[in-house]
């Protein structure tokens, strides 16, 4: 081997033993230094890592190396341990069996590094043949990862690609996720905050002098028949943006049914602190607010004892992950994600059949609008509702006789059908003509709302069954 080749293997192999040491201090460091509280196991391994660098450059460290090394290089070659230096990244990424297949992923690199510099000075036509036919598998494992995203994650159910587990509400919106969701009626682009909703990234703590609006609702609310600049709400936030800086903030999922809805402002949209909160609802709400499952999973549920609300089902177990595929995993991979989706489809049960008795489910979704409106208006905000079903004549109505018997203002939508009712839908959703004529007309009533004196705060009656 020649002199430079032979330093530069040494180093390779030197940099493999010492990586798990780097990485133990580096993460603890980081956590130190971000101000933030570091695991014990990264406390102990980054103690660990320093000694054991000490002894890797004493002579008999070196020595033990250097031995062992030559030993690995002359048995395993370059692509074995390159294969299995990939293998422990998609581990690492997949989050299984903790922060050492990170290290393992560093280690092997190295040596399969150093064993690639190690055969180019013993065979180097070989070597290179051997590494041009790994670099076109590769190549075409990029390639089929890159046509499964383009090609075959974009016509998967909207649940299968968007929908995950969340403890408290049953399910949420997949956190980072940016897709094109393509069928036979619609195409529209979704991106998914980091939060887990179908809106702009803002920070909790509300800047000065800005109106904050946080909507509940579901997938009328999420809106995902449209890309992303072509939501109501979206749009709304436009028009109202013309007289006042205005934020709003969606929290609309597609399935949630009012006591998701409830929840997703407690636990979320509150912390936005914002000065109106809009509740949409819709015809098939009350019947899945009796229930604890939905064909997108289990949730939470209310029981109502006389005049309370008991919050039941909670945490809600999770079937929507394999957990076999970390969220970065999937981000990087269509291939991964399309793994996650087929596991979980296994997992949900899609035959739900609903079974609610319908005078029970109605005064069940009367006193979760009543305890929702309660907690908005303790928490200092405006609250208003509004209904989508306005073909389903009796829900409809109901559910703004609900808004009226507790003081709830409720907003109008139904004059913005002007044209025929089909052509304003896609799939049962406002399609882009839809979301738009919505925007238009709820702004106006917004606006008055944004303008107009709160009531006084009013005691909530929630309580935790747990």
């Amino acid at each position: 081997m020649a002199s430079a080749t032979t330093t530069v293997s040494r180093a390779l192999c030197f940099g493999a033993f010492l990586a798990p040491a780097a990485l133990a201090v580096f993460r603890a460091a980081s956590a130190w230094l971000s101000h933030t509280d570091v695991a014990a196991p990264t406390v102990l391994a980054a103690v660990a890592g320093l000694p054991w660098t000490v002894y890797v450059f004493a002579p008999s460290g070196r020595a033990l190396v250097l031995a062992l090394s030559s030993a690995l290089l002359a048995h395993v070659g370059f692509v074995t341990l390159g294969l299995a230096a990939f293998g422990a990244c998609v581990l690492s990424l997949a989050e299984i069996g903790g922060a050492g297949w990170g290290a393992a992923s560093a280690s092997l690199a190295c040596f399969a590094l150093a064993a690639f510099v190690h055969a180019l000075a013993t065979n180097r036509a070989a070597t290179l043949r051997r590494a041009a036919l790994v670099a076109l598998n590769v190549g075409v494992l990029i390639a089929l990862d890159v046509a499964v995203r383009v090609f075959v994650l974009p016509s998967k159910s909207h649940n299968n690609l968007f929908i995950v587990h969340e403890p408290n509400l049953g399910w949420k919106l997949r956190p980072g996720a940016s897709l094109t969701h393509t069928n036979e009626v619609f195409t529209a682009h979704e991106t998914i905050n980091s939060l887990g909703f179908r809106t702009a990234e803002r920070p909790f703590e509300k800047p000065a002098g800005v109106k904050r609006i946080v909507v509940v609702g579901d997938s009328h609310s999420e809106a995902y028949t449209v890309d992303d600049d072509q939501t109501w709400l979206v749009l709304l936030e436009r028009e109202l943006a013309r007289d006042f800086p205005v934020e709003v903030i969606s929290l609309g999922v597609g399935g949630f049914s009012t006591d998701q809805e409830l929840l997703a402002y407690l636990h979320y949209g509150r912390r936005f602190a914002p000065d109106l909160v809009i509740l949409q609802t819709c015809a098939n709400d009350p019947e899945f607010n009796v229930l604890d499952h939905y064909w997108r999973g289990k949730k939470p549920v209310f029981e109502r004892h006389g005049e309370l609300l008991f919050l039941t089902g909670v945490p809600v177990p999770d079937l929507h992950s394999s957990g076999l595929v970390s969220r970065d995993l999937m981000e990087l991979s269509g291939i991964a994600m399309l793994a996650e989706t087929i596991a979980r489809q296994a997992a949900i049960r899609r035959d739900v059949e609903v079974e609610a008795d319908r005078d029970e489910a109605w005064r069940v979704t009367e006193l979760l609008v009543r305890d929702l409106a309660a907690l908005v208006r303790a928490d200092g905000a405006a609250f208003a509702g509004f209904d989508v079903s306005t073909k389903n004549v009796d829900e409809h109505r109901r559910f703004r006789e609900i808004f009226a018997r507790h003081a709830v203002p409720s907003l109008d939508v139904d004059a913005i059908y002007v044209d025929e009712w089909k052509s304003y839908f896609a799939e049962g959703h406002w399609n882009a003509k839809g979301q738009a004529a919505a925007a238009l007309a709820l702004a106006p009533q917004v606006r008055e709302l944004l303008r107009a004196d709160r009531g006084r705060p009013i005691e909530a009656t929630v309580r935790d069954g747990r």
